[in-house]
């Protein structure tokens, strides 16, 4: 059964960020991550590009689901390449295998938000990292509201080395709504 997500305004995703969404989860879980790891990357994707496959930025430098930049992780890509949902997406889970803070963070069982942060700061690597990264936090605790509940997460910010539990809670849902803007 396909993770269940809103956008962070509680929209609905349209019929193609569902279909994208269920290529990065096949590809996810096909590499072996489980749904803590998905929620982090479906999260980001809807950062970077709404989770729409045509999408583009920085001036055409960036492309994609996971908006792969041609000096970055779309180095030596044509722009075709990044546009397919498949290919964009092997290639972020490249860059979630070899981000050794991320994996020994999801191998430690963090939870999905802090999963995002690194996800953002280790595999995205947007300027303004940690800035992008705690945007990203609320973006994923918008969109999965009403999924399960990871086990732990109370919403307190009262679990022992949980800090992005803690920020979040200090921060709450209502400011994910708040960061919401339409700039992918």
């Amino acid at each position: 059964m396909p993770i269940s997500f809103t956008l962070p305004n509680g929209a609905a995703p349209s019929a193609e960020q569902r279909a994208n969404a269920d290529i990065i989860e096949r590809r996810f879980r096909a590499a072996g991550y489980d749904d803590r790891m998905i929620k982090a990357a479906l999260a980001n994707a809807f950062a970077e590009s709404g989770i729409t496959n045509s999408a583009v930025g920085d001036g055409g430098n960036s492309i994609g689901l996971f908006q792969l930049n041609i000096n970055g992780a779309g180095h030596g890509m044509t722009v075709d390449e990044r546009k397919i949902p498949e290919i964009n997406t092997d290639v972020i889970i490249s860059e979630v295998g070899r981000s050794k803070t991320l994996q020994s963070k999801y191998k430690a069982g963090a939870d999905y938000p802090e999963l995002t942060y690194w996800f953002c700061v280790e595999a995205e690597r947007p300027q303004s990292k940690e800035q992008k990264g705690l945007d990203r936090q609320k973006y994923a605790e918008a969109m999965f509201r009403n999924s399960t509940t990871p086990a732990g997460w109370t919403g307190t910010g009262t679990e022992t080395g949980t800090g992005s539990k803690a920020i979040l809670a200090a921060i709450g849902l209502a400011a994910a709504f708040g960061i919401w803007s339409s700039r992918r």
